[in-house]
């Protein structure tokens, strides 16, 4: 210990020691006093003595001690972030910030799952939801005659060369031009199979070439309304699924032999988790309490697997990507006055739209579907037979009103596409007891890139807007008639 201030302060950098205070120091005085001391523990020395290394050992436990307090309180109540002092890093660091979250926010969408969207239906969806709402797609391939009756005259026996019958029926000065419309559509569809689009151009082409013109012939322009829109339709419209099936309380589950367990004395019970009884699933119970398997736990609402999700159980609400319907102006002001009333009141949803707009009775929903991998013609087919379903509903929701003393239209039809090819369906409904099952059935399909299958298209498109506004207009209007005079 009879060594110079300068030769201890060496020494005591090489040991890394706690501080200076922790060593004998010479009576000669050294700002070292007052270092702070150092964040490492002390390594033993033998040069220490027994109760300055005792000394140094307990400020070292205290200082951990209070480190541990800190780590626990923070993690109960962090403190808030605050931001460094501006410097002459500020953009450099503002430019880091930037480029992490927008790698943060590619990661939150690549992460976040898919959505139920309406536009996207499988075989399953047509299973699990449609089959038990009643909705049957293309089960009956020969239509009922009372059925096949009420078709246009054209569309009745396999779509024959419908564009000279209709130029043979009716009048060249007011019939549409069904060969330029064909043509015309033809080469669009050509030019799109070469070069394979997307849904929207696919669904413009048909709406501009061939909807949007027949719907504003003359004589058909002031009955019918059309829109693309792509707007939601109501809720009310959809057919109700049937109640699930609720087990008794006293039901008992079959459990396999593995899961069944014999009690010991130490040993804590489990139980297989509550969704699934014969699960291989098991978790302890937390409160250590036995479980019987006499009665099993109860609980009022639906189990759910973990990869299904509230909307994946329900009905995908309509939006059609094409409707044509009745023109709201063609209605008497009496009748457009009865029509709102009911819709207001929830009775008649005359109009299927959520945002009301110009259009009564749809009769004739179009879903379209691109050339891509995540389209296909049966999600085309199942959009199309939620929103036929509505469309028949909201008829019969009009034909309770009537009382049996006036005739409803009783079909609607749809269009289906996959690229150049188009279906059309026709959607009715058969009683079978106290149910209803609303069917719909194929009348034809086509290849629009081919002369004869765009001709054949256009024309039947054609014959149903005839059918609109001879028949299916006539009959809303005589039964508005019968309501305000009283039935009779």
């Amino acid at each position: 210990m009879n060594r110079t201030a300068s030769e201890e302060i060496r020494a005591r950098k090489r040991r890394r020691t706690v501080s200076c205070d922790c060593l004998p120091i010479p009576e000669i005085g050294h700002d070292c006093l007052h270092q702070q001391a150092s964040i490492t523990p002390p390594e033993p020395s033998f040069k220490l003595s027994l109760d300055n290394t005792l000394q140094a050992e307990t400020e070292w436990s205290q200082r951990a001690q209070s480190i541990a307090a800190w780590v626990c309180n923070t993690s109960e109540s962090p403190p808030p972030c605050q931001l460094p002092p501006a410097n002459n890093d500020s953009p450099v660091l503002e430019a880091m910030s930037s480029e992490s979250s927008r790698f943060r926010d590619v990661k939150a969408k690549i992460r976040r799952p898919r959505s139920c969207s309406p536009t996207k239906k499988s075989s399953q969806y047509r299973n699990t939801l449609l089959k038990p709402a009643r909705i049957r797609v293309d089960v009956v391939h020969n239509i009922p005659a009372n059925v096949a009756a009420l078709l246009p005259h054209r569309l009745r026996n396999d779509i024959p060369d419908t564009i000279d019958t209709l130029h043979e029926e009716g009048n060249d000065d007011v019939s549409p031009d069904l060969d330029a419309i064909a043509n015309n559509y033809l080469e669009e569809c050509r030019e799109l199979a070469g070069k394979p689009g997307s849904e929207p151009a696919y669904r413009m082409i048909l709406y501009d070439k061939v909807i949007k013109i027949l719907a504003r012939h003359p004589p058909w322009r002031r009955t019918l309304s059309d829109n693309i829109s792509d707007k939601l339709w109501n809720v009310s419209l959809k057919p109700p699924l049937p109640p699930p099936v609720v087990l008794p309380q006293t039901w008992i589950p079959l459990l396999p032999n593995h899961a069944l367990l014999k009690p010991t004395q130490d040993m804590r019970f489990v139980e297989s988790t509550q969704n699934s009884f014969d699960s291989n699933v098991e978790r302890v119970r937390p409160d250590h309490r036995t479980f019987d398997t006499a009665n099993p736990p109860f609980s009022p609402e639906p189990s759910e697997s973990s990869t299904s999700s509230h909307l994946d159980s329900m009905l995908s609400t309509p939006k059609p990507d094409i409707t044509v319907g009745i023109s709201p102006d063609v209605f008497r002001p009496s009748h457009e006055g009865m029509l709102k009333a009911w819709q207001a009141d929830n009775i008649v949803l005359s109009d299927p739209h959520t945002q009301l707009g110009d259009m009564r009775f749809p009769f004739l929903v179009i879903e379209t579907k691109g050339l891509a991998t995540d389209s296909n013609m049966i999600g085309a087919q199942n959009q199309a037979a939620g929103g036929g379903t509505c469309a028949l509903r909201a008829l019969e929701s009009f034909e309770a009103q009537m009382l049996g003393v006036a005739t409803v239209p009783r079909i609607v039809f749809s269009v289906t596409t996959e690229g150049a090819l188009h279906e059309l369906w026709v959607h009715y409904r058969i009683i079978e007891g106290e149910d209803v099952h609303y069917h719909m059935t194929c009348l034809g399909a086509w290849r629009t890139t081919l002369s004869r299958h765009a001709n054949d298209f256009v024309s039947a498109i054609a014959s149903i807007f005839q059918w609109s506004v001879d028949v299916y207009f006539q009959q809303i209007e005589q039964a508005l008639d019968i309501v305000l005079r009283g039935g009779s």
